[in-house]
């Protein structure tokens, strides 16, 4: 075993135990899409999943509670990955939304399911795997579902067993971990304090409803062409920004023109942040990990105007706050796990503490993914993933980038936002995008 690899069972860390907790508050499960077209028999689908079992050692773990209350990783049983076939309805995204939001139960094996939805032409199929995100994030989840469409269509590859990962916080810089990064901490929290205070409480968008309850997801999706994607990339460093700054920006113009007074607003954006190469030893993408963290900008939005000065903000500002070690620090900022014990009563405080954090919108973007090997027997049109907002969060968005076109989510909770202002952000998001270029 190398200082790079751990062994089942272990206990979750902070981020993998903070994301159990969310899901029992609110559904934080996450599913990744693949649409294609081409042979894609369930047999060799099965297959495939069956051998990724048994080269991803995440997809044959479990999540038990101990006397004590921690919650940890095992050994699960040989249960194979339940795979659903469907014929599309109406409209697919909604019920791989549904299936996306049933929960895994404790002691569950696998922590992932996958589903074939069967469209109304010929040959095209939308084929979608669902994780509790304890065990994946955005890319390594989709890079593993790559990986499966490989095999279930012919592509032929040595069998190779990864060698499990550490807890994302045992491999942080030196200065991040113990005393010191407890430390850290301290006076992080003290300095993110008076930044919040100079900035100010975010603006409540008076359309959104902070409840719990039964999950009703939505989810609705546009797509910018590479031409145009290569555009926005351009202008971006010509503005020194960046695409996700960008996607960033139109999300959140969206949101002040939802609010419909036409007054400028102060809005929060939390951005999911990939750790991996920030730590003391590399962590890749080739097996499913939890190695991500929440980063949150506050920016002041005035119109079209202020698009690619808002993008330029939010590109700036997570900048600092990664090198300021903020992502490390995320879960560190929080009650520590040990505080919500696994019953009733700790869902329920853990619920009260989400409810009350100040309201903002989410953004979560897995770059540019690999491309499918040549030798399949199948093509895809878009990659790309969704997850649930909790209650504190207005939209989900989120962005993949495949063969140079960009695919965004916009993943909403029907009891708490109505669908025509949904309707109303996401064709005001597309717009901006689209549009930014030539702004």
């Amino acid at each position: 075993m190398t200082n790079q690899e751990t062994h089942l069972p272990r206990p979750l860390d902070r981020g993998e135990a903070f994301f159990w907790l969310l899901d029992r508050a609110s559904a934080n499960n996450f599913v990744v899409i693949a649409e294609g077209e081409g042979p894609l028999p369930e047999a060799a689908l099965k297959a495939a999943l069956a051998r990724a079992q048994s080269e991803h050692p995440l997809l044959t773990a479990c999540i038990t509670a101990h006397d004590d209350g921690q919650l940890y990783f095992e050994q699960g049983t040989d249960n194979p990955v339940a795979l659903t076939i469907a014929t599309a309805e109406a409209d697919w995204r909604m019920q791989l939304a549904q299936l996306m939001v049933q929960p895994f139960a404790l002691g569950e094996t696998p922590l992932m399911r996958a589903c074939r939805i069967d469209l109304g032409d010929a040959s095209g199929w939308v084929f979608a795997l669902v994780f509790h995100h304890s065990i994946a994030d955005g890319r390594s989840a989709s890079q593993l579902l790559l990986e499966i469409l490989e095999h279930a269509s012919g592509v032929d590859r040595p069998q190779r067993t990864r060698s499990s990962q550490p807890q994302m916080h045992a491999v942080f810089p030196p200065h991040l971990q113990g005393q010191a990064g407890e430390e850290h901490a301290s006076e992080l929290k003290q300095t993110k304090r008076l930044e919040f205070k100079a900035l100010g409480k975010p603006d409540e968008f008076p359309a959104f409803s902070r409840i719990f309850g039964p999950t009703d997801p939505g989810l609705v999706s546009f797509h910018v062409a590479t031409e145009q994607l290569t555009q926005i990339a351009e202008r971006a460093r010509q503005e020194k920004s960046s695409v996700n700054g960008a996607v960033g920006a139109a999300q959140l113009l969206a949101l002040q023109a939802a609010f419909g007074d036409g007054a400028p607003k102060l809005l929060s954006q939390v951005h999911a942040t990939d750790l991996r190469d920030t730590l003391v030893h590399p962590i890749d993408h080739s097996t499913p990990g939890a190695y991500v963290s929440m980063i949150t900008s506050t920016q002041l939005v005035d119109g079209p105007a202020s698009f690619w000065a808002v993008a330029r903000g939010l590109t700036q500002d997570i900048r600092r706050q990664l090198q300021r070690g903020d992502g490390h620090q995320f879960f560190r900022l929080l009650p520590p796990p040990e505080n919500f014990p696994p019953t009733p009563e700790g869902i329920t405080a853990f619920a009260d503490m989400i409810g009350k954090w100040p309201l903002s919108n989410m953004l979560s973007n897995a770059g540019r993914l690999p491309e499918l090997h040549k030798a399949a027997k199948i093509s895809l049109r878009h990659v790309s993933f969704a997850l649930c907002p909790n209650p504190s969060v207005v939209v989900f968005c989120t962005a993949s980038t495949y063969q140079g076109r960009l695919t965004v989510n916009i993943n909403y909770e029907k009891h708490r936002l109505a669908e025509p202002v949904l309707r109303q952000i996401a064709a005001t998001f597309e717009q901006q995008l689209q549009g930014c270029a030539t702004l």
